[in-house]
């Protein structure tokens, strides 16, 4: 039923303890679209119709594992964050992929610009948010607001689990919502 709704629906939600199929879930949706012919692999993101995403870099690097595809990343990678300033950062909290600062510092404006938004969609017909919990209203605004106007969202986590550090609980607000569909 979940892989049927991200197929149909302009957003769905898989939400679940740990063990109840979400990454399961995740490789048949992968393989699915894989099948129809959506390409979920690329050393650019920017060609990518099947766009694979999580909060951190950690949970990336797990969606590229269990996926087979090279390039899931992070939602500040893929929409092309840039924070305004990388010298004074503080990693002690916060964690750091690459160059940028994940956390709440990015609700408090320390991203400078970014490649995909309003002006400028992302070209991916599926983008799919592992971990999903992590995701504070901010990622979430930017992810929204740089999708393609046919573009499919799919959130995947456990919304009893590890909550956003900056404002928002947009997982749980999701599942509690009437107009969207979830397993």
């Amino acid at each position: 039923q979940g892989v049927e709704n991200a197929l149909t629906s302009p957003i769905s939600v898989f939400s679940g303890l740990p063990g109840t199929g979400k990454t399961t879930s995740l490789k048949v949706l992968v393989q699915v679209l894989h099948s129809l012919g959506f390409q979920t692999s690329s050393d650019k993101n920017e060609n990518l119709d099947v766009l694979l995403l999580a909060p951190t870099g950690i949970a990336a690097k797990r969606v590229a594992n269990i996926t087979g595809v090279n390039s899931a990343c992070t939602v500040h990678r893929a929409l092309g964050g840039k924070p305004k300033d990388t010298k004074n950062r503080d990693s002690s909290y916060e964690g750091v992929v690459g160059d940028a600062v994940i956390g709440s510092e990015s609700a408090k404006g320390s991203w400078g610009s970014w490649s995909y938004g309003e002006n400028s969609r992302h070209p991916a017909q599926f983008v799919v948010v592992d971990e999903s919990s992590m995701l504070d209203i901010e990622a979430f605004s930017r992810i929204v607001g740089a999708l393609r106007e046919d573009a499919h969202l799919v959130l995947m986590g456990d919304h009893a689990q590890l909550p956003s550090v900056g404002p928002g609980n947009v997982l749980r607000d999701l599942i509690g919502a009437d107009c969207v569909p979830k397993v």
